[in-house]
C-alpha cells in the first residue's frame, strides 16, 4: 500500500513562490460565494483584501520555512503526519464543493469520455 505524504516545505515554498495569490484567489471565490459580507465589500476593498492577504500569507510561508528549519527532526515528523492526514481529509471535500457549484450553476462538468465531440 502506498504511503502518501504532504510535504509542509514544499508546501511553504510553493507559496512563497506565487502559490499565495492563487489561494488567495481561491479563497476570495469562496468567500464571495458563502458569505454575504464580502459580497457586500466594494470591489476595490476586494482587492485591497486579497492583496494584503496574498502578501501576509507569501511572507508567513518565508518566515515559517525558516522556524521549521530549526525544529528537531521528530518534531517535525510529527507536524508533517498532522498536516497529512488534514490535507487529505480536507481536499476531497474541496472537489466536491467544486462539483456542487457547478452543478448549482447549471453548468455540465466537462464529460471525459466525450471530450472531442
Amino acid at each position: 500500500m502506498s504511503k502518501e505524504t504532504f510535504d509542509l516545505f514544499e508546501f511553504l515554498r510553493n507559496l512563497t513562490l506565487g502559490g499565495a495569490a492563487t489561494f488567495t484567489a481561491m479563497l476570495a471565490s469562496f468567500l464571495a460565494e458563502n458569505w454575504p459580507w464580502f459580497r457586500r465589500l466594494l470591489p476595490q476593498y476586494k482587492r485591497l483584501a486579497s492583496i494584503v492577504f496574498s502578501g501576509a500569507l507569501g511572507l508567513g510561508a518565508y518566515f515559517a520555512l525558516g522556524y521549521l528549519e530549526t525544529l528537531p527532526k521528530e518534531t517535525l515528523k510529527t507536524i508533517q503526519d498532522w498536516l497529512t492526514i488534514l490535507v487529505l481529509s480536507i481536499t476531497p471535500i474541496l472537489g466536491t464543493q467544486v462539483w456542487h457549484a457547478l452543478v448549482n450553476k447549471g453548468l455540465r462538468p466537462p464529460d471525459v469520455n466525450n471530450r472531442f465531440n
